[in-house]
Protein backbone atom coordinates (compact mmCIF):
# COMPACT_ATOMS: atom_id res chain seq x y z
CA UNK A 1 0.00 0.00 0.00
CA UNK A 2 1.04 3.85 -0.98
CA UNK A 3 -0.02 6.02 1.67
CA UNK A 4 0.13 9.86 1.06
CA UNK A 5 -0.92 10.14 -2.39
CA UNK A 6 -3.60 12.08 -3.82
CA UNK A 7 -6.38 11.87 -6.51
CA UNK A 8 -5.98 13.94 -9.46
CA UNK A 9 -8.75 16.44 -8.54
CA UNK A 10 -7.06 16.61 -5.04
CA UNK A 11 -3.80 17.96 -6.14
CA UNK A 12 -5.38 20.33 -8.74
CA UNK A 13 -7.23 21.67 -5.44
CA UNK A 14 -4.86 22.22 -3.54
CA UNK A 15 -2.33 24.09 -6.66
CA UNK A 16 -5.15 26.06 -7.23
CA UNK A 17 -5.20 27.26 -3.08
CA UNK A 18 -1.94 27.66 -2.69
CA UNK A 19 -1.96 30.30 -6.00
CA UNK A 20 -4.84 32.38 -4.56
CA UNK A 21 -3.39 32.65 -1.13
CA UNK A 22 0.55 33.66 -2.73
CA UNK A 23 -1.80 36.13 -5.61
CA UNK A 24 -4.15 37.04 -2.98
CA UNK A 25 -4.02 41.16 -2.62
CA UNK A 26 -0.10 40.89 -3.07
CA UNK A 27 0.48 38.48 -0.25
CA UNK A 28 0.12 39.08 3.39
CA UNK A 29 3.32 39.80 4.45
CA UNK A 30 2.94 39.98 8.22
CA UNK A 31 1.28 35.53 7.61
CA UNK A 32 4.21 35.04 6.16
CA UNK A 33 6.80 36.89 8.13
CA UNK A 34 4.57 34.90 11.36
CA UNK A 35 5.05 31.12 9.40
CA UNK A 36 8.12 31.98 9.26
CA UNK A 37 9.53 32.61 12.81
CA UNK A 38 7.14 29.84 13.77
CA UNK A 39 9.07 27.20 11.52
CA UNK A 40 12.48 28.61 11.93
CA UNK A 41 15.22 25.71 11.00
CA UNK A 42 15.74 22.41 11.70
CA UNK A 43 17.29 21.27 14.28
CA UNK A 44 20.17 19.23 12.37
CA UNK A 45 21.14 22.53 10.66
CA UNK A 46 21.26 24.37 13.32
CA UNK A 47 23.60 21.62 14.49
CA UNK A 48 25.06 22.41 11.47
CA UNK A 49 25.38 25.92 11.16
CA UNK A 50 26.63 26.37 14.94
CA UNK A 51 29.05 23.78 14.41
CA UNK A 52 30.64 25.68 11.83
CA UNK A 53 30.26 28.91 14.53
CA UNK A 54 32.38 26.87 16.75
CA UNK A 55 34.78 26.11 14.84
CA UNK A 56 35.53 29.97 13.24
CA UNK A 57 35.28 31.05 16.95
CA UNK A 58 37.98 28.10 17.65
CA UNK A 59 40.30 29.82 14.97
CA UNK A 60 39.82 33.38 16.58
CA UNK A 61 40.29 32.33 20.05
CA UNK A 62 43.77 30.67 18.92
CA UNK A 63 45.04 33.91 17.10
CA UNK A 64 44.30 35.92 19.89
CA UNK A 65 46.15 34.41 23.04
CA UNK A 66 45.67 37.41 25.99
CA UNK A 67 41.73 36.64 25.19
CA UNK A 68 42.57 32.73 25.70
CA UNK A 69 44.13 33.62 28.85
CA UNK A 70 41.57 35.37 29.70
CA UNK A 71 39.11 32.91 29.07
CA UNK A 72 41.03 30.12 30.55
CA UNK A 73 41.35 32.22 33.75
CA UNK A 74 37.73 33.25 34.17
CA UNK A 75 36.50 29.52 33.91
CA UNK A 76 38.85 29.10 36.51
CA UNK A 77 38.03 31.73 38.71
CA UNK A 78 34.59 31.01 38.74
CA UNK A 79 34.98 27.90 39.84
CA UNK A 80 38.17 27.95 42.26
CA UNK A 81 37.68 31.83 43.67
CA UNK A 82 34.38 32.66 43.27
CA UNK A 83 32.81 29.74 43.55
CA UNK A 84 29.92 30.24 40.96
CA UNK A 85 30.87 27.43 38.55
CA UNK A 86 27.28 27.13 36.95
CA UNK A 87 26.60 30.98 36.65
CA UNK A 88 27.35 33.13 33.86
CA UNK A 89 28.10 32.23 30.39
CA UNK A 90 31.66 30.71 29.71
CA UNK A 91 32.36 29.28 25.61
CA UNK A 92 35.33 27.68 27.28
CA UNK A 93 35.03 24.00 27.86
CA UNK A 94 37.35 23.52 30.77
CA UNK A 95 36.77 21.33 34.51
CA UNK A 96 37.86 22.73 37.42
CA UNK A 97 37.59 20.65 41.10
CA UNK A 98 39.42 22.38 44.00
CA UNK A 99 41.16 19.99 46.43
CA UNK A 100 40.02 21.68 49.59
CA UNK A 101 39.14 18.07 51.05
CA UNK A 102 42.84 17.48 52.26
CA UNK A 103 42.06 17.36 55.78
CA UNK A 104 39.89 14.81 55.35
CA UNK A 105 43.00 12.74 55.38
CA UNK A 106 45.46 15.07 57.52
CA UNK A 107 43.58 16.48 60.51
CA UNK A 108 46.76 19.39 60.77
CA UNK A 109 46.04 20.36 57.99
CA UNK A 110 44.48 23.50 58.88
CA UNK A 111 47.48 24.53 60.63
CA UNK A 112 50.29 23.14 57.90
CA UNK A 113 51.81 26.22 56.46
CA UNK A 114 51.42 25.77 52.72
CA UNK A 115 47.70 25.52 53.82
CA UNK A 116 47.64 28.51 55.43
CA UNK A 117 49.29 30.20 53.03
CA UNK A 118 47.11 29.14 49.92
CA UNK A 119 44.43 30.17 51.79
CA UNK A 120 45.47 33.59 52.56
CA UNK A 121 46.07 34.24 49.01
CA UNK A 122 42.74 32.53 47.98
CA UNK A 123 40.97 35.18 50.28
CA UNK A 124 42.65 37.73 49.01
CA UNK A 125 41.69 37.25 45.89
CA UNK A 126 38.29 36.29 46.50
CA UNK A 127 37.94 39.63 48.28
CA UNK A 128 39.29 41.65 45.07
CA UNK A 129 37.36 39.63 42.60
CA UNK A 130 33.58 40.36 41.24
CA UNK A 131 30.75 37.57 41.80
CA UNK A 132 28.90 38.30 38.79
CA UNK A 133 30.44 36.51 36.27
CA UNK A 134 30.16 38.69 33.39
CA UNK A 135 31.95 41.63 36.01
CA UNK A 136 34.76 39.39 36.02
CA UNK A 137 35.43 38.46 32.17
CA UNK A 138 35.78 42.63 31.89
CA UNK A 139 38.09 43.14 34.82
CA UNK A 140 40.35 39.93 33.99
CA UNK A 141 40.66 41.35 30.43
CA UNK A 142 41.65 44.86 31.91
CA UNK A 143 44.55 42.29 33.73
CA UNK A 144 48.23 43.05 32.85
CA UNK A 145 49.24 39.60 31.51
CA UNK A 146 51.73 39.26 34.10
CA UNK A 147 48.59 39.52 36.88
CA UNK A 148 46.38 37.09 34.70
CA UNK A 149 49.18 34.54 35.17
CA UNK A 150 49.70 35.46 39.17
CA UNK A 151 45.93 34.26 39.13
CA UNK A 152 45.75 31.66 36.86
CA UNK A 153 48.80 30.15 39.30
CA UNK A 154 46.42 30.29 41.86
CA UNK A 155 43.49 28.76 40.64
CA UNK A 156 45.47 25.85 39.00
CA UNK A 157 47.49 25.25 41.94
CA UNK A 158 44.16 24.50 44.01
CA UNK A 159 43.34 21.79 41.53
CA UNK A 160 46.46 20.04 41.76
CA UNK A 161 46.22 16.60 43.26
CA UNK A 162 48.84 14.30 44.65
CA UNK A 163 47.51 11.87 46.87
CA UNK A 164 48.79 8.41 47.17
CA UNK A 165 48.08 5.13 48.87
CA UNK A 166 51.35 3.68 49.62
CA UNK A 167 54.50 4.87 50.74
CA UNK A 168 56.16 3.76 47.10
CA UNK A 169 53.68 5.65 45.31
CA UNK A 170 54.89 9.24 44.69
CA UNK A 171 52.29 11.05 42.23
CA UNK A 172 53.16 14.03 40.00
CA UNK A 173 56.48 13.57 40.40
CA UNK A 174 56.97 15.85 37.41
CA UNK A 175 55.05 18.89 38.63
CA UNK A 176 57.24 18.78 41.87
CA UNK A 177 60.52 18.93 40.22
CA UNK A 178 59.10 21.66 37.99
CA UNK A 179 58.58 23.77 40.58
CA UNK A 180 61.61 22.58 42.61
CA UNK A 181 59.19 20.99 45.93
CA UNK A 182 61.61 21.36 49.14
CA UNK A 183 59.52 19.34 51.79
CA UNK A 184 61.96 20.61 54.06
CA UNK A 185 60.17 24.12 53.82
CA UNK A 186 56.24 22.91 54.44
CA UNK A 187 56.79 20.28 56.81
CA UNK A 188 58.91 19.06 60.00
CA UNK A 189 58.73 15.50 61.46
CA UNK A 190 56.85 15.32 64.55
CA UNK A 191 55.27 12.59 67.08
CA UNK A 192 51.63 13.40 66.12
CA UNK A 193 52.28 14.04 62.64
CA UNK A 194 54.56 10.90 61.93
CA UNK A 195 56.01 8.94 64.52
CA UNK A 196 52.77 8.27 66.37
CA UNK A 197 51.63 6.59 63.28
CA UNK A 198 54.44 4.25 62.36
CA UNK A 199 55.06 1.04 63.96
CA UNK A 200 58.23 0.81 66.04
CA UNK A 201 60.40 -0.78 63.46
CA UNK A 202 59.34 2.01 61.28
CA UNK A 203 60.31 5.01 64.03
CA UNK A 204 63.75 3.14 64.65
CA UNK A 205 64.23 2.66 61.09
CA UNK A 206 64.08 6.62 60.66
CA UNK A 207 66.46 7.52 63.96
CA UNK A 208 68.61 4.73 62.06
CA UNK A 209 69.02 7.60 59.67
CA UNK A 210 69.53 10.90 61.75
CA UNK A 211 70.40 9.40 64.98
CA UNK A 212 71.90 5.95 64.63
CA UNK A 213 73.64 6.35 68.17
CA UNK A 214 70.11 6.46 70.03
CA UNK A 215 68.77 3.28 68.36
CA UNK A 216 69.25 0.86 71.06
CA UNK A 217 67.81 3.58 73.18
CA UNK A 218 65.09 3.77 72.17
CA UNK A 219 64.17 0.70 71.10
CA UNK A 220 63.73 -0.25 74.84
CA UNK A 221 61.33 2.73 75.16
CA UNK A 222 57.27 2.46 75.06
CA UNK A 223 55.84 3.35 71.80
CA UNK A 224 54.41 6.93 72.86
CA UNK A 225 57.77 7.89 74.40
CA UNK A 226 59.62 6.70 71.55
CA UNK A 227 57.72 9.37 69.09
CA UNK A 228 58.39 11.99 71.35
CA UNK A 229 61.88 10.97 71.33
CA UNK A 230 62.29 10.64 67.55
CA UNK A 231 60.74 14.17 67.35
CA UNK A 232 63.24 15.60 69.23
CA UNK A 233 65.92 13.99 67.98
CA UNK A 234 64.81 14.71 64.47
CA UNK A 235 65.12 18.56 64.92
CA UNK A 236 67.40 20.04 63.02
CA UNK A 237 68.73 16.68 61.11
CA UNK A 238 66.58 17.53 57.81
CA UNK A 239 65.20 14.03 57.54
CA UNK A 240 62.07 12.89 55.39
CA UNK A 241 59.88 10.06 54.61
CA UNK A 242 60.50 8.28 51.79
CA UNK A 243 57.05 10.33 49.90
CA UNK A 244 58.82 13.68 50.13
CA UNK A 245 61.95 12.62 48.86
CA UNK A 246 62.99 12.59 45.01
CA UNK A 247 64.91 9.90 44.28
CA UNK A 248 68.14 11.37 43.98
CA UNK A 249 67.78 13.00 47.35
CA UNK A 250 66.57 10.03 49.03
CA UNK A 251 70.10 8.43 48.37
CA UNK A 252 71.76 11.20 49.55
CA UNK A 253 69.57 11.54 53.01
CA UNK A 254 70.01 7.95 53.60
CA UNK A 255 73.77 8.16 53.38
CA UNK A 256 74.18 11.07 55.27
CA UNK A 257 73.49 11.41 59.02
CA UNK A 258 72.59 14.66 60.72
CA UNK A 259 72.20 16.13 57.64
CA UNK A 260 71.26 19.88 58.01
CA UNK A 261 68.05 21.20 56.29
CA UNK A 262 69.18 23.33 53.15
CA UNK A 263 68.18 26.89 52.92
CA UNK A 264 67.42 28.06 49.58
CA UNK A 265 65.84 31.71 49.08
CA UNK A 266 65.17 30.76 45.86
CA UNK A 267 63.78 27.07 46.69
CA UNK A 268 60.52 28.59 44.79
CA UNK A 269 60.80 29.23 41.43
CA UNK A 270 58.38 31.97 40.94
CA UNK A 271 56.34 30.93 37.21
CA UNK A 272 53.67 33.08 37.80
CA UNK A 273 54.05 36.40 38.69
CA UNK A 274 54.21 36.60 43.08
CA UNK A 275 51.85 33.84 43.10
CA UNK A 276 54.56 31.31 44.51
CA UNK A 277 56.58 33.92 47.16
CA UNK A 278 53.21 35.05 48.72
CA UNK A 279 52.08 31.45 49.68
CA UNK A 280 55.65 31.35 50.57
CA UNK A 281 56.02 34.11 52.54
CA UNK A 282 52.68 34.41 54.37
CA UNK A 283 53.06 30.69 55.45
CA UNK A 284 55.93 30.94 56.70
CA UNK A 285 54.93 34.27 58.48
CA UNK A 286 52.29 32.27 60.05
CA UNK A 287 54.43 29.42 61.12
Amino acid sequence: MHRGLLREEQARALRDQARQEEGGAGGNSDADTDESAKSGISEKLAKRLSAHRTAALQAEVARHPHVALVALVHRLALRVIVESYGAGDSAVNISATPQDGLGLHAPDMADAPAAVGMRKVRDAWAHRLPNDSDALFAELLAFPQQELLSLLAVCVASTVSALASQEGEVPATALAQAVKLDMHDWWTPTAAGYFEHVSKAKALEAVQVFAPDQVNRLGKLRKAELASEAERLAVGTGWLPVMFRVQDAAVEVEAKTGRESETDADASVDTSGNAVSEVHEDAHAEA
